[in-house]
């Protein structure tokens, strides 16, 4: 059997849609599925949209908790013998997902949906590159959010701190038998992105820290004077102009001293 995991977050109006596209792709392949639904504290609880049927199983987060602590709950919930990980915005190309089983079922423990296409985003592709310095797991240039997991996989990671783990690192630094399924990646079918600017550089610390944790805590005390520097940039510019000021009336001070030294040789 394998278990379909989507977290959601106020995805109301893409949600029937993909259940809807997943169902028929799972009945062309002739194979026993869940579809599991992890509501990470939506506005409108998933379960008044999706329709009641024994295929599809919902977990209520009482609150917003992010993606990936939603990717846990799932993962220590599923039922299947793999488990394909998708967002719930239609970005992702369910049409693969007989590809990706094929995969599978030839010994493959953990199947990436590598996206050939994504529209360019400063913050992600210098994201990926640093992380990809620093890593001996290279990750995939665009990223990744798509793709399988063997159960032997699932068991290896499912117990680690959602709060303090990078799970597309620890995805790839545990998996013996990696392959790839190339797709292309579709517009969020919503338009503002629950991804806010907090989530992502909470996000890349997370990545840092795993990675190298002496490297996390120099990083973590360059932001912080950083991040003092220009919350008191105003003052560190008036005390600089002020000490120029200082430093500059000095000098002409003394140099006028200096002047008339030349020129009246008794003055002490």
């Amino acid at each position: 059997m394998i278990s379909i995991l989507i977290p959601t977050y106020n995805n109301e109006k893409s949600i029937n849609i993909l259940i809807n596209s997943l169902e028929e792709q799972l009945a062309l392949v002739k194979i026993k599925y869940e579809i599991m639904l992890i509501d990470d504290g939506s506005v409108i609880p998933i379960k008044k949209i999706v329709e009641n049927k024994p295929s599809i199983i919902i977990h209520q987060h009482i609150k917003n908790y992010g993606q990936l602590p939603a990717i846990y709950t799932g993962l220590h919930k599923m039922n299947g013998d793999a488990c394909i990980i998708m967002s719930a915005d239609l970005q992702e190309s369910v049409s693969v997902i007989p590809e990706i089983l094929m995969k599978w079922e030839e010994g493959h423990d953990f199947v990436i949906g590598l996206r050939t296409k994504r529209e360019f985003n400063i913050f992600s592709s210098v994201f990926y590159f640093v992380i990809n310095l620093f890593s001996k797991s290279k990750l995939p240039f665009n990223g990744y959010d798509f793709g399988l997991l063997d159960k032997s996989l699932i068991d290896k990671v499912k117990n680690f701190n959602p709060h303090i783990s990078f799970l597309q690192i620890l995805l790839l630094e545990h998996c013996t038998n990696l392959s790839y399924v190339k797709y292309e990646r579709q517009k969020s079918f919503n338009k503002k992105s629950s991804w806010s600017l907090t989530h992502k550089i909470f996000y890349a610390l997370l990545a840092f820290r795993q990675l190298d944790k002496f490297f996390f805590y120099k990083l973590m005390i360059g932001a912080l004077l950083l991040t003092t520097i220009l919350f008191y940039k105003d003052l560190f510019i008036l005390s600089a102009i002020s000490g120029l000021s200082f430093s500059g009336s000095l000098y002409i001070q003394l140099k006028i001293r200096s002047l008339k030294k030349r020129k009246n040789p008794l003055l002490n």
